[in-house]
């Protein structure tokens, strides 16, 4: 599927309803949700968290570490749509010729299928809900917040916990750090984002971008609640600077 038709599939697509029952359990094959030619769309926040991750807890194995160099982090300026969004930058992966999430961890055995993801622990909103994707937007002092089913093949759906539902998997699988991050970027400084863009069009989405993918990334050694104070303080000091911002 396309970044665009993915796009459209969130806008139009019907809501699921948090009540209802579906089978799922990843299978940790990575060739799905982890091996895509849609990016795997970041928030800033998402992007400090993985940053300091692979700075400071690098797990052995990864596809990133076969490739040295590379930059993990693309920032994207959609010109006609004057948008600014924050990419995990993927690798093409030899064995299979699909572009490959760097952060995942490849088998030792040739062509097998089965792997694990190195920063599971502080891995983005997009990869927390799959076989779900999440559509925020902000338009005209409304907010709309749905997710929507994903149509993808994948070994895991038809497997897992009987019983489950939508709202109880979301909730075993979302961070409350990282879904309170989630909410203040798209609530407080995302419309201030959008506003800006609005006035001021492609200058703004560029420099507003810009200031957004360099967020700061603690150089200490913090535990949880201190990254996640880090990254609450650095929105605030974000969305002020963007109040004072001269186009």
């Amino acid at each position: 599927m396309s970044d665009t038709g993915l796009v459209d599939l969130l806008t139009y697509g019907k809501a699921v309803v948090m009540s209802d029952h579906f089978d799922f359990a990843c299978k940790n094959c990575g060739r799905v949700c982890c091996t895509s030619e849609t990016p795997i769309l970041i928030t800033p926040s998402e992007k400090v968290r993985l940053a300091y991750r692979l700075y400071h807890h690098n797990h052995p194995g990864m596809f990133i570490d076969k490739h040295p160099g590379h930059n993990p982090f693309t920032l994207h300026i959609e010109s006609f749509a004057m948008t600014a969004s924050i990419f995990i930058n993927p690798i093409l992966d030899p064995d299979f010729g699909a572009p490959l999430c760097p952060f995942f961890c490849l088998s030792e055995t040739p062509r097998d299928l089965q792997g694990v993801c190195g920063v599971y622990a502080d891995r983005g909103n997009t990869c927390r809900i799959f076989p779900f994707g999440r559509l925020v937007k902000s338009a005209y002092g409304h907010m709309i917040d749905k997710y929507v089913a994903i149509p993808a093949y994948c070994p895991g759906l038809g497997k897992g916990p009987a019983q489950q539902t939508v709202g109880t998997y979301l909730a075993r699988n979302q961070s409350p750090e990282m879904e309170l991050e989630f909410s203040i970027y798209y609530r407080f400084i995302y419309p201030k984002f959008c506003n800006a863009v609005d006035m001021y069009g492609e200058r703004a989405a560029r420099r507003i971008g810009e200031l957004l993918f360099h967020l700061s990334t603690p150089t200490g050694d913090l535990n949880d609640s201190q990254l996640h104070e880090h990254i609450l303080q650095e929105y605030a000091r974000i969305e002020n600077v963007i109040d004072t911002l001269k186009f």
